[in-house]
């Protein structure tokens, strides 16, 4: 029977949508070795569970220091225990652009508002910032906090060791090309000071005082807003003011942009850049406000799509850290969770597997058969999925518009799952009904999910999707039968 890889990673071109039509939404691919069934199996992403609400503001940034996980959110700076549950420490005034950085000892600073905030284990307080006072955003490197200026070019430090006092003639100016600064990083003992169309490198000089930093080299690639960077680990992923996403840092930097990303950056609004692991896989995630999000697997060098609600809008999630478990703040002010729970908060996590277009020279052709394997017989569900009435944005379902799913417990009783294909014979414009088949109950270790007499097209492309809340694995390759 003829094996086909029926999907890869999410390329769909929202500008030219039916020349590619493959998309891996809350799902994404991961390699099999020494498997002849399949080269890949698609993964489903973690879900959310709530933690904590920090009130109606976003959670504005995430931060690590003195040991501890700290969050700002309405206008508040608190710290956060590993399970998500959070201590207010004193305000803040906070909006869009702020950093939450660790110090020495006991040291956590904080920028937010142009203002900048310094927690010393028990008082929460602002030091006098002398060489100019209204600050874009901050970074430690190598024992010095240092702040960039807000609509300028220069950046000051602290002293050594010492983030509370900072000398009117401790700065410098990255003045290699004329523009503002926006943000800045420490990466690899290198102080990476990101500009609107420029980026610059400095290191420490050995030096003290007003000569500690020296310059080491500039690149003409710049830093597209204040959120659209991550750093993780000793790499940085970002959005360039050239409107390509990069990974990694100075000329070596690789672009690893798609025609997709492009159109999206284009035609939507880009807000946050965030980072979380999952399965060995580290993901870098480009949040967008009016659409789903592009999600980068650095493992698989492969992007796929992160949605909530069932109409895949965008995700809430608009910064990360690592507790317990990975942690996101939502625009809602919300901690969330992220598990393996398959659950988008009140609701099942919906996944979507769509395949490219098939084409068979000019001809029709018939689909006799397709057949779809998973691993199933290992995930025993006792919930039944109901609508219930929708309290966040965007939670939507066919033309109940204030309904959204929801699961109810069955009182122990088990239930089969279910899958669901539909066709479209139009390059993805539009789509059949779902045919439904069975994913089995806990045991039934050989369910095959089949469907025969599909149908005839010129052009033929498959969706399968899945809205239970468990964590199946499909096979990315399919048999296809066709005549």
């Amino acid at each position: 029977m003829p094996l086909v890889e029926f999907v890869g990673q999410s390329v769909q071109d929202q500008g030219n949508a039916a020349v590619s039509t493959s998309r891996l939404i809350n799902c994404y691919r991961e390699m099999v070795l020494g498997s002849g069934k399949t080269q890949y199996v698609i993964n489903n992403v973690l879900g959310q569970d709530l933690l904590d609400d920090l009130g109606a503001e976003p959670v504005r940034a995430f931060g690590q220091g003195n040991g501890q996980n700290w969050a700002v959110g309405n206008n508040k700076l608190f710290v956060v225990a590993g399970d998500g549950t959070v201590t207010d420490t004193g305000q803040v005034i906070a909006d869009d652009e702020v950093s939450v950085v660790s110090g020495n000892y006991s040291d956590v600073t904080v920028t937010a508002g142009g203002n900048y905030y310094l927690w010393d284990g028990a008082t929460l307080s602002q030091p006098d910032t002398k060489a100019f006072t209204n600050i874009k955003s901050h970074f430690y490197f190598g024992g010095y906090t240092v702040l960039l200026e807000d609509g300028g070019k220069r950046f000051q430090w602290s002293g050594l060791g010492d983030a509370s006092t900072l000398d009117a003639l401790d700065f410098s100016s990255a003045e290699k090309s004329d523009d503002n600064l926006v943000r800045g990083f420490e990466i690899q003992g290198t102080a990476v000071l990101f500009c609107e169309t420029s980026a610059e490198m400095w290191q420490l000089s050995g030096a003290a005082g007003a000569t500690a930093f020296q310059f080491v080299t500039s690149w003409r690639r710049g830093l597209k807003a204040h959120n659209l960077a991550v750093q993780f680990d000793d790499s940085l992923f970002f959005v360039g003011n050239d409107n390509n996403v990069y990974l990694g840092v100075g000329p070596g930097a690789v672009d690893i942009t798609t025609p997709a990303i492009n159109s999206a950056l284009e035609a939507n609004t880009a807000t946050h850049c965030f980072y979380y692991e999952d399965r060995g896989h580290k993901f870098c995630v480009l949040r967008f406000s009016d659409r789903a999000a592009w999600v980068y697997d650095v493992k698989m060098r492969e992007w796929h799509e992160r949605a909530e609600g069932p109409n895949n809008g965008a995700w809430q999630a608009i910064t990360s850290m690592r507790g317990d478990t990975w942690q996101v703040g939502s625009t809602d002010g919300e901690i969330f969770s992220l598990s393996r729970s398959g659950r988008d908060l009140n609701a099942p996590l919906r996944r979507t597997m769509i395949s490219n277009n098939y084409y068979i020279g000019s001809s029709k052709f018939r689909v006799q058969k397709i057949e779809i394997n998973a691993r199933v017989g290992e995930e025993m569900l006792n919930e039944a999925i109901d609508f219930v009435l929708s309290t966040r944005p965007g939670y939507t379902l066919l033309t109940r518009t204030d309904f959204a799913l929801q699961t109810r417990s069955l009182d122990g009783d088990e239930r089969a799952g279910f899958i669901n294909l539909s066709v479209s014979r139009d390059g993805g414009r539009t789509w059949g009904d779902a045919k439904p088949r069975s994913l089995g109950l806990g045991g039934d270790y050989e369910k095959r999910m089949v469907w025969r007499s599909v149908g005839q097209a010129q052009q033929f492309a498959i969706k399968i999707e899945m809205n239970e809340p468990a964590d199946f694995q499909v096979n990315s390759t399919a048999v296809f039968e066709v005549v």
